[in-house]
């Protein structure tokens, strides 16, 4: 399996405002954040807030009490506040039959640790692989969950996971198959000393389109050039394909919004491959990644296609994650949609969020967010 741990989004869990009229801690950092947005999506936001503004002083209520029981009534599909305890597990299906269990917390390195729930009750018969991960400072924890009913093509698929507040850092990732077409995850992370409790946050793709060739070169000379697709730029270059000890490899950056890609080769025989293995880094205007094909020659080579696909994506949040051992949580989970192009709303309140989802006017609004 391919590991895709990607991330995503701030949260605080400063949940307990009560009945007082006032932004949480969590909506003032994100607003605070709004300073350090490029100028379009910026102006765009404050829009937003000045609206959520507007709402919360007509409505005269609490933001929200993200308790099991404060499910408002009503509310559209799109926005879903559920406490999905099932059984024993904490477990979300998206649209698609797709699911992710949240496992569980250990403490890091886990080896003669206790591992506790969600919601802080203890886990009994664990038996999860440790994470080959080490940090010091902060609380360190390992996280474990596990995907269900995954496709028989995962690279065509999004997993991510991410935490909220943002994590410190992440990584030593164990991922296993298992027998029914779930995969069992476990990554170290490292939060805020002294927090108790946090969201994680999983976001996964329920469809996509077919795959779309956007830029080609046949690797024997750099080349860079940019089109518009779908009414957005994009952009490739490529430097010159070489040879490796155990086939070629070739090295493209490429900046194409948030379409996923692939790099596929076709050689002079008529057949397509995909890479053997890639690495890469990106930021949030473009990637580069460096594409590796074993058994392949440069004399074999007709041309490379960067390809792209638009998958729509769904989140879930499991709020109020205990991050101590003993430390009792009330979990609530929270699902709710992003655009096709991956542009979240959830920055804004449940009030706003809803609002947005009762007419189509107001939905085109929130997707150029």
């Amino acid at each position: 399996m391919s590991s895709q741990s990607n991330g995503f989004g701030p949260w605080s869990t400063a949940l307990d405002n009560g009945t007082r009229l006032q932004l949480s801690a969590f909506w003032r950092q994100r607003m605070a954040g709004l300073a350090r947005l490029p100028l379009g999506r910026r102006l765009s936001r404050r829009w937003a807030a000045c609206g959520i503004i507007a709402t919360l002083l007509l409505a005269g209520t609490p933001l929200v009490e993200l308790s099991s029981e404060a499910v408002a009534e009503e509310k559209p599909s799109a926005v879903q506040q559920v406490d999905l305890k099932t059984d024993g597990k904490f477990v979300w299906r998206f649209s698609n039959g797709l699911e992710v269990e949240l496992i569980g917390l250990a403490k890091n390195p886990s080896k003669g640790e206790v591992w506790w729930r969600p919601d802080g009750s203890p886990l009994s018969d664990a038996s999860l692989p440790p994470a080959r991960y080490r940090s010091s400072g902060g609380e360190v924890r390992e996280l474990a969950f596990r995907w269900r009913n995954v496709s028989d093509n995962p690279a065509d698929q999004t997993r991510l996971w991410h935490t909220l507040p943002p994590y410190g850092g992440a990584g030593g990732g164990v991922s296993e198959k298992e027998g029914d077409s779930s995969i069992l995850e476990v990554t170290g992370v490292t939060f805020t000393s002294g927090l108790k409790a946090a969201t994680v946050t999983f976001t996964a793709s329920v469809s996509s389109t077919p795959w779309k060739k956007a830029f080609e070169t046949d690797g024997r000379n750099a080349s860079s050039t940019g089109l518009m697709m779908d009414g957005k730029p994009l952009s490739a270059a490529f430097a010159t394909a070489y040879e490796t000890k155990t086939g070629i490899a070739i090295t493209a950056s490429y900046g194409l919004g948030n379409q996923s890609e692939r790099l596929v080769l076709f050689d002079k025989s008529g057949k397509d491959l995909l890479p053997t293995r890639q690495r890469g880094v990106g930021s949030t205007h473009f990637t580069q990644t460096t594409f590796e094909f074993d058994g392949v020659t440069l004399a074999d080579v007709k041309r490379f296609e960067l390809q792209t696909q638009t998958r729509t994506l769904e989140t879930v949040e499991f709020h109020n994650v205990s991050l101590q051992p003993g430390h009792a949580t009330k979990v609530v989970i929270e699902s709710y949609e992003v655009d096709r192009a991956g542009v979240e709303t959830s920055y804004l309140p449940i009030e706003a969020r809803i609002a947005i989802a009762e007419t189509a006017e107001n939905r085109l609004i929130a997707s150029r967010f």
